[in-house]
């Protein structure tokens, strides 16, 4: 029995350890009071409050006015009581004022009876994810834009001959829609 206690007073030692130097991630865990009861180096380096300054605070502050407002911090605390998890990705707000887009785990922490005992939270910055991906996003519709205008026949095809794209212009002049079209050769049309 004295071996299996080591064992796993070191286990949970290694665990807090770890926790502890994960720079990249925000992780932090609430009592069942919502209050932080426990707050990670990367969690100091990507919402800028110190441990000592934040431990026993509500993180109804790391969340925006507006998420706040709608009950945000709250709702996401029942969620992962109920289902087990909660993931969702949104603005957070920093010491300094300044927002990050985060993408946000939160597990209900549950003792061996099943009772309750707080919650942990693992977040990270995915503001340049998101970015890139709106770039992404206004790039393609400004290519659709540019392709659905010409006045002529556009068209891509892969090494098959197969139809990858096209503009309006070839639906009108073949009378097809886009399920019709998908997948066609250009021999066939």
């Amino acid at each position: 029995l004295r071996e299996s206690e080591l064992a796993l007073r070191q286990s949970g030692e290694n665990m807090r350890l770890m926790i502890q130097s994960a720079r990249d991630y925000a992780i932090y865990s609430l009592d069942t009071a919502g209050r932080i009861s426990s707050w990670n180096v990367g969690a100091e380096r990507l919402f800028g409050y110190p441990e000592a300054e934040i431990v026993r605070q509500e993180p109804d502050l790391l969340f925006t006015p507006e998420d706040r407002e709608k009950g945000i911090p709250k709702q996401e605390l029942v969620l992962a009581t109920q289902a087990g998890v909660s993931q969702s990705e949104f603005w957070q707000t920093r010491r300094d004022g300044g927002r990050f887009w985060a993408s946000r785990v939160v597990h209900p922490i549950r003792g061996v009876d099943g009772v309750l005992q707080g919650f942990l939270t693992i977040a990270q910055d995915i503001t340049v994810q998101m970015e890139a991906r709106a770039k992404l996003v206004r790039e393609k519709e400004f290519s659709e834009a540019i392709i659905g205008s010409l006045p002529g026949i556009f068209l891509v095809v892969n090494e098959q001959a197969a139809l990858v794209r096209w503009n309006q212009a070839l639906e009108r002049l073949t009378g097809l829609a886009e399920p019709e079209l998908t997948g066609r050769s250009v021999p066939e049309l």
